[in-house]
């Protein structure tokens, strides 16, 4: 089976565009852990041109302390990190630190909804061979990527970064094949719910769970298992 570790939520109560309060935050655990999600990344979006890390850090701690008080024992395990917008400067950035998800090394990074230069694969690139930091592209089943564009992905991650994609591109019957393939060529890594709220974007990442189980090779899921663990061994 694989590894039940939702690495993309924006559970967190009024932070972002995500969780509008502690109940709705708590209803998306109850869901997740229904599932047999284990462990939950807790990724609130950061805006590096609207806010600095120490403000992004002290609204975080105060939103996790609110859930906090409220959750329950059958609760996963929670892990506070960010999701990154990704900036020019991304790759030299020692700020990035702070932001990676917890017990891992793991920094979330939001690409740019538009057609990446060369200068982003670069830079991206770059921050994959950085020994304190392993990139994760956000759900890459959202971006318009091009046959060369895969090209260069295959060499950030051959240098060591990390893809991660959403529970809807597994569970979507028109895109269930691509998802799949892609699973099975290594090139997806880590899965998130990227839920929101428990309305237009809920947490259905059980079910993209159980069709990858059902699916995909004992050896893909192996070896994500693997990648996984290493995670957090760092």
């Amino acid at each position: 089976m694989i590894k039940r570790t939702d690495w993309h939520t924006h559970i967190l109560p009024q932070i972002d565009d995500g969780s509008s309060s502690v109940e709705e935050s708590l209803e998306m655990l109850k869901i997740l852990a229904e599932s047999g999600v284990e462990t939950v990344a807790l990724t609130p979006h950061f805006y590096p041109d609207r806010n600095y890390p120490e403000v992004f850090l002290e609204a975080r701690e105060a939103s996790y302390k609110k859930l906090q008080a409220a959750l329950t024992t059958e609760a996963p395990n929670l892990l506070l990190g960010a999701e990154v917008a990704y900036f020019d400067g991304i790759r030299t950035c020692d700020d990035m630190r702070a932001l990676v998800i917890e017990q891992t090394n793991c920094l979330l990074i939001e690409m740019p909804m538009c057609v990446w230069n060369e200068r982003m694969f670069e830079n991206i690139l770059r921050l994959a061979r950085r020994i304190d930091i392993v990139p994760v592209l956000a759900h890459i089943d959202r971006y318009f990527l091009r046959k060369k564009d895969w090209e260069m992905i295959k060499e950030y991650i051959a240098e060591g970064g990390l893809i991660q994609a959403n529970a809807d591109f597994f569970i979507n019957r028109l895109s269930e094949r691509k998802s799949l393939k892609l699973f099975e060529e290594g090139a997806i890594h880590l899965f998130g719910s990227d839920c929101h709220n428990m309305t237009k974007r809920p947490p259905t990442i059980g079910k993209a769970f159980d069709m990858i189980d059902q699916k995909a090779s004992e050896t893909s899921i192996e070896e994500t298992n693997s990648i996984i663990e290493s995670l957090f061994q760092k």
